[in-house]
């Protein structure tokens, strides 16, 4: 018998407590008092050095009761050779990189290497293989490799190697990593003995990894680089500039890698003539699409790696948004709100605005209205459940007799301000989507647009009314009122120059703009994507999608997610086009120092599982056997058992000698 913790073995000393406690002296039986003595001092009677044990059977019960517990804290076992062969030396996951910056030779190369270690690793080991790009996946976990028989180990590992294949996400050490070490350490299940990650990849510099920053690697576990050879290279990746809303690329950037030694390369567009040019190593070079109303495939040539040597370029087309509006129609009259709303609506490669001027009741509902003179109660009451049902409007308080309590429901009392020379503009919440486009300091100035008339009101007096822009007197000058699943903007003044110069100023076409883009109408889907993105598609477009591939995919909820593959995607009714390409942080090739690895916190310190063998995998098969074994339970449940009879026999015991007493 052996024990894991023999030092408990110590507390047996602890069965003199109930021998001392169950020894006594032998007492005189018997005292007589007679007159004789009682002169005499009192002195302890002569006593036998004879002791005697008390209650033998209940001294043996509780004797073995603590001799029950102390063995089992000291967890016994047998011992068994059996146990110490099938314990591990060490575990080793080989983690090969499957990102897009891994396809072609870089992958075959990892797969060899990755072949090379499982054939390398002493039977006592337990392998694993995994694979990483944006997120860990395992191909063959440690529990799957105790299952398979012992001639069958290596082969079922080299198979899952070379079920590898390279995908087109972008590489996040950071996620992967850390994922890999807590897979690992769970299957260790807390043991001292070795883990080993042997990372195959580029370790491009382009890679991300944030969630390394402050992670704490468990104990034992060691990482090694296992890096790709690789003499002179370079690298460079063409991708599109994309610019919100929707995703319009305009131009292509080629971004060359800083560790390249060359800096000469070609563009052909379409399959037409290449045109050479330079970009220096490190450096970027943007190139204008030919034509942006259509789609686009730019082939760059130069270098050796032909995954990011392709960009897919979507057509840019406009949005179709219908605005009404509500107010005087006089477009030519230069005092008057819609002769600048007209010049500032026109359409732009965004927006194709419609304009419709006092339309008549019973149009198509319109993606935006703008309210800038007095509404019939119909007229009012239908705005009202167009905002409900979710549409976006403004309202212009061009005077004090404005429709705001017929729209909002509210009670709030209008009049006209008492300004003083001019207001300014005050506190803008330039965190709100409507001023965010001003919220860099080169935009964020308003002080130069003077108000001159404006009307006043209490936000307060209208449910749920947040104020957005507010002038220097504290009034507010823009309001945002929920009303259902929609919002009314408030204007407290005009645009027309005898009010503010807010249409004379540059603002104003931006702002026109910005609240536009409030509405659900003036969303416009993107066009071009990385892989991976999630694209919504038009309301107004098939939910079938024709991937590059020509397979048809059913989008769920009005959302594409299989985004896995670069090039083109159209819905089935050809009425959406979209670009998927590879993301631009792959294209950065250059290796990651040593320095720069230590850096990322990573366990380098090399662990020599065979210097461990002898005491660690003993230590564990002794813990196994113990483990399987289980004597400790049924030890305690002996010592239990023992205290239950030692404590009816102890009053069985007393009871007997309270009856046995002389009254």
């Amino acid at each position: 018998m052996q024990f894991l913790a023999p030092l408990f073995l110590a507390a047996l000393a602890a069965l003199a407590v109930p021998i001392l406690l169950h020894v006594r002296r032998q007492q005189p039986r018997e005292r007589v008092p007679f007159s004789a003595v009682q002169f005499l001092d009192a002195a302890p009677p002569l006593q036998k050095r004879q002791m005697r044990l008390q209650d033998i059977l209940l001294l043996l019960l509780r004797c073995l009761a603590v001799a029950l517990l102390a063995f089992a804290f000291a967890r016994p076992f047998f011992g068994s050779n059996s146990i110490l062969a099938e314990t591990p030396a060490a575990f080793r996951l080989i983690l090969v990189d499957t990102s897009a910056s891994m396809r072609g030779d870089r992958f075959i190369r990892a797969q060899k290497d990755a072949e090379r270690l499982v054939n390398e690793a002493s039977p006592q080991d337990l392998i694993a293989v995994g694979a990483f790009d944006e997120a860990f996946s395992i191909a063959l976990s440690f529990q799957r490799w105790q299952e398979i028989p012992a001639s069958e180990r290596k082969n079922s590992a080299l198979a899952a190697i070379r079920s590898l294949r390279p995908s087109w996400r972008a590489t996040n050490f950071g996620s992967s990593w850390t994922a890999a070490a807590d897979f690992l350490d769970q299957a260790r299940d807390s043991t001292k003995t070795p883990g080993i990650i042997h990372l195959l990849s580029d370790f491009q510099r382009g890679a991300s990894t944030g969630e390394l920053i402050g992670f704490e690697w468990p104990n034992h576990i060691q990482v090694v680089p296992e890096a790709l050879e690789t003499g002179a290279w370079t690298n460079a990746g063409i991708h599109p500039v994309t610019s919100h809303p929707g995703n319009r690329a305009r131009e292509a950037r080629i971004m060359n890698s800083a560790g390249s030694e060359d800096g000469a390369f070609a563009l052909a567009w379409d399959n037409g003539k290449s045109q050479p040019f330079e970009v220096a190593p490190g450096q970027g070079h943007s190139v204008a699409i030919p034509d942006a109303t259509r789609s686009h495939i730019a082939v760059l040539s130069g270098d050796p790696f032909e995954f990011d040597n392709r960009a897919w370029f979507a057509p840019s087309t406009a949005v179709a948004i219908t605005i009404d509006y509500f107010g005087p129609a006089k477009p030519d009259d230069t005092t008057d709100s819609l002769f600048f709303l007209s010049r500032a609506l026109n359409s732009s490669p965004e927006f194709k605005i419609d304009l419709r001027v006092n339309p008549s009741q019973g149009t198509v509902h319109p993606a935006f209205t703008i309210v800038d003179g007095p509404l019939d109660p119909p007229a009012a009451s239908g705005l009202r459940k167009q905002l409900e049902s979710g549409a976006q409007a403004l309202l212009v308080l061009r005077d004090t007799g404005a429709p705001l309590a017929v729209i909002t429901g509210g009670q709030p009392g209008i009049s006209e301000a008492a300004v003083d020379g001019s207001a300014l503009f005050g506190e803008i919440s330039f965190a709100d989507p409507v001023f965010q486009p001003f919220s860099d300091p080169k935009y964020s100035n308003f002080s130069h647009i003077y108000t001159w008339h404006y009307r006043k009101l209490d936000p307060a007096q209208i449910p749920g009314a947040r104020t957005l822009a507010a002038f220097d007197s504290g009034d507010p000058a823009l309001l945002r009122v929920p009303i259902g699943r929609g919002a009314l903007f408030v204007l407290t003044s005009s645009w027309r120059p005898a009010d503010s110069q807010l249409a004379l100023s540059s603002k104003f076409v931006p702002l026109l703009h910005s609240l536009i883009a409030q509405s659900s109408g003036a969303t416009q889907a993107e066009t071009n994507v990385s892989i991976g993105d999630v694209v919504p598609l038009p309301s107004q477009a098939d939910t079938r999608v024709i991937t590059p591939s020509g397979s048809s995919v059913q989008a769920s909820g009005g959302k594409f997610t299989a985004t896995d593959t670069p090039g083109l995607y159209h819905t089935a009714d050809q009425r959406f086009t979209f670009a998927v390409n590879p993301r631009i942080s792959e294209s950065e090739l250059t290796p990651l120092s040593d320095p720069e690895l230590k850096a990322l916190g990573l366990p380098l310190e090399k662990i020599d599982p065979s210097a461990a063998t002898e005491t660690v995998r003993r230590a564990m098969a002794q813990e196994e056997i113990e483990r399987r074994q289980k004597w400790w339970w049924w030890l305690i449940l002996a010592a239990i058992t023992a205290l239950i009879v030692e404590s009816a026999l102890a009053a069985w015991f007393s009871q007997k000698r309270t009856q046995a007493a002389p009254a």
